[in-house]
């Protein structure tokens, strides 16, 4: 997406089941750094990133809810 990310955290949460295997539900937290950094441009690229490339995500989304948060932080 031609932006200048300077750096990138992805942390994971998640609530087990207590019963049985798997989530009841998983929540990624980006945080992007960089300069002049687009959030349309920063939000397409998460989507991509979950909808398209990411096949684990797709195959836990089948057996419970993922959901997100971006942050941007400015470097300027």
């Amino acid at each position: 997406m031609r932006q200048e990310l300077t750096g990138l955290t992805v942390t994971v949460t998640s609530d087990k089941k207590r019963e049985g295997s798997g989530y009841d539900g998983i929540h990624v937290e980006y945080e992007f750094r960089g300069r002049a950094l687009s959030r349309e441009k920063v939000e397409r690229a998460v989507t991509l990133s979950e909808e398209k490339y990411c096949t684990v995500g797709g195959a836990l989304r089948q057996a419970t809810t993922i959901t997100h948060q971006i942050t941007i932080i400015d470097e300027e």
